[in-house]
């Protein structure tokens, strides 16, 4: 655990800019403004110096290889390295059920079912690039490591 610590004086700065920032679309004076927008932007303003001036509890930051993992351990694909250096993994057997703008839908060959976003696929090596493929899915040992994979 990383502990965050803050300061008060930050915090009510921050608030003092939102007012600023919000009384500015809100005023009655504006055209969209209105008197019951900026009693409500006073009174909110005013409830959270209250809050700061209380002494809010300082925040705990987890790092991320504190964070459980989402899925349980059994639960992992099979990887096997794929490069020397350990920046590529990969899969035998897989297959794509889906794929959006972004990522691929994989099944893996234990059952294990995940998206895989394009950014992190091997651009030569990998085999799976529309719904339907199958074969081997080279992905980096990043992803596969924020997953709890590798």
């Amino acid at each position: 655990m990383i502990p965050v610590s803050w300061a008060p004086e930050v915090a009510l700065e921050i608030v003092a800019a939102g007012v600023r920032a919000v009384s500015k679309r809100v005023h009655p004076d504006r055209p969209d403004g209105s008197h019951q927008a900026m009693i409500v932007l006073t009174a909110t303003a005013g409830r959270l110096r209250a809050a700061i001036g209380a002494g809010l509890p300082t925040a705990v930051a987890r790092s991320w290889a504190d964070r459980p993992h989402r899925r349980p351990a059994g639960d992992i694909p099979p990887l096997a390295a794929f490069d020397p250096a350990g920046r590529w993994v990969y899969c035998d057997d897989v297959e794509s059920t889906a794929t959006k703008e972004l990522a691929i839908f994989c099944t893996f060959p234990t059952g294990v079912q995940h998206w895989v976003p394009f950014s992190q696929l091997h651009r030569r090596e990998n085999d799976l690039w529309e719904r339907g493929d199958s074969g081997r899915l080279v992905f980096s040992a990043w992803f596969a490591q924020r997953k709890g994979w590798w």
